[in-house]
């Protein structure tokens, strides 16, 4: 039967029978039927698809037919499909939609903000002693903000927060949005104390009427939240990803390093990819309990135009950190965030596309050995060069530094320092010389050997000098002797 007819006939079936008919199918057929149904049917059927014949479909289809059906899919049903099955079928796709999210949670004991004041269109509030390292939450609303939490590098004695609702874009601000983007809501929110040197990241959570979703065509994944930079003057889409719905709302969260005037707007087609991250480095890979941890990336920009890349680093699900990164046209930027964590485990990390795992363990020190210690030449001329080699290896349980040490005759002669993961070796180098006949005793941390130096040579002008003399000699001893009076005689 071919797709387009299958397609009908399981549109007229009930999603869960379609939807086993198609788990017993081959991939690549199931995938071609899906393409033929109508979106909210064959969203539907995938829903009651089991996860894992859902990841062997979604490869088999293409990036137009997924970004059409998959919204259709609760966040539940998608976010249950692994990450790299999403990211492999859908590289062009807002990477934030494709990854489910646990949303950062408040210390228990930090009080609620109290509400300042309220009007219509603004809200304020102030939020007491928040802690270094530690969610807060610093307002609750107004529609369409339902929270804004932030984290903080110090402690702070309070933070007053401000929301205004705005009709319009401020006329002060001259730059547009991209073409095509909807704008649903403008927002100024101010926060105070707590400088941009101070943020850490904000984490806001909104929500977009599903009426006007629908009136305007709005794509799910489009939805971004914007930040005006009066620096740059430009509009800055922030990591925007869906949470949820109900009947009336879809339930978004957007990641900040900054506050200012803010956007909130949609598409029909889904936004172009600006940037690509590559190289995800996480040193050392397993760390010691309060041992600090580097997680770095290289974000190239892909479009013809420069732009700010807003840097997440999500642990576990969940935001970590956030930095903006001004990127120009072709070009490609360094991005790096550091972590300590006290708690044994393991933790995902993810930067953008980009995902690994830092392992937290009581680890053995480190501990290095040097062998194979080799001297050459053994037997050199004055002032000529010996090369003198050792391996150095760490025998322990974790990274560490160590200064390997040349003694020559008991006297530190040179020292370098190698740093080395468990069970790594480096094969450090020296080079001496000496002018002085004699051996002479090398030690490398605990290893020895020796070499020696040989006499000068005698200079050849010197054996001229000696044989000319001792002919000199000679010839004076026969002269002398051939004049004694005895000697003619005989």
């Amino acid at each position: 039967m071919p797709p387009e007819e299958a397609a009908g006939a399981l549109e007229a079936l009930a999603p869960w029978i379609a939807a086993d008919i198609l788990e017993q199918t081959a991939a690549a057929t199931a995938a071609n039927v899906l393409e033929e149904m109508e979106l909210e049917a064959a969203g539907e059927v995938m829903a009651e698809m089991g996860t894992g014949d859902v990841a062997e479909v979604i490869p088999e289809m293409s990036e137009g037919a997924l970004t059409e059906i998959l919204p259709e899919l609760s966040v539940d049903k998608l976010y249950d499909i692994p990450p790299a099955v999403l990211f492999g079928a859908l590289p062009s796709a807002p990477v934030e939609h494709l990854v489910a999210e646990i949303p950062p949670e408040p210390a228990e004991d930090l009080a609620t903000p109290t509400v300042v004041y309220v009007t219509r269109t603004e809200e304020r509030y102030l939020a007491i002693r928040p802690r270094a390292g530690e969610w807060v939450v610093l307002a609750g609303t107004p529609i369409p903000v339902t929270k804004l939490m932030i984290k903080t590098r110090v402690d702070l004695r309070y933070v007053s927060t401000t929301i205004t609702e705005l009709a319009e874009k401020p006329a002060e601000i001259a730059a547009e949005l991209p073409e095509g983007q909807v704008v649903y809501a403008y927002l100024d929110i101010a926060v105070g104390e707590a400088t941009p040197e101070d943020t850490i990241a904000g984490h806001i959570t909104f929500k977009v009427e599903r009426e006007w979703l629908a009136q305007n065509q709005v794509h799910l994944w489009s939805i971004t939240f914007h930040r005006y930079d009066p620096e740059l003057e430009e509009w800055v889409p922030l990591p925007t990803k869906r949470l949820g719905e109900d009947d009336s709302f879809v339930y978004y969260s957007a990641a900040t390093a900054d506050f200012s005037v803010f956007a909130i707007s949609g598409s029909q087609a889904l936004p172009r990819l600006q940037f690509k991250a590559s190289d995800l480095s996480i040193s050392p890979g397993v760390a010691r309990p309060g041992e600090q941890v580097t997680i770095s990336a290289a974000i190239a920009n892909i479009s013809d135009r420069a732009g700010t890349y807003v840097a997440t680093l999500w642990i576990d699900r969940t935001v970590e950190e956030v930095k903006s990164l001004l990127v120009a046209s072709g070009e490609t930027a360094p991005v790096s965030f550091t972590m300590v964590e006290d708690a044994i485990g393991r933790y995902e990390m993810r930067i953008d596309r980009l995902m690994g795992s830092l392992e937290v363990a009581e680890l053995e020190p480190a501990e290095f050995v040097v062998r194979q210690l080799v001297v050459a030449p053994v037997k050199v001329e004055p002032k000529e060069e010996v090369s003198i080699k050792a391996l150095v290896s760490n025998i322990g349980g974790s990274e560490g530094s160590y200064t390997v040490t040349l003694k020559v005759n008991g006297v530190a002669e040179a020292a370098e320092e190698v740093t080395l993961a468990p069970d790594a070796s480096q094969v450090v180098s020296f080079k001496v010389a000496r002018e002085k006949k004699g051996d002479y005793k090398v030690e490398v941390d605990g290893s020895y050997a020796v070499f020696t130096v040989k006499p000068k040579p005698t200079p050849v002008w010197v054996w001229a000098v000696i044989g000319l003399g001792s002919f000199v000699i000679i010839a004076i001893a026969i002269w002398w002797l051939r004049r004694r009076p005895g000697l003619r005689a005989r």
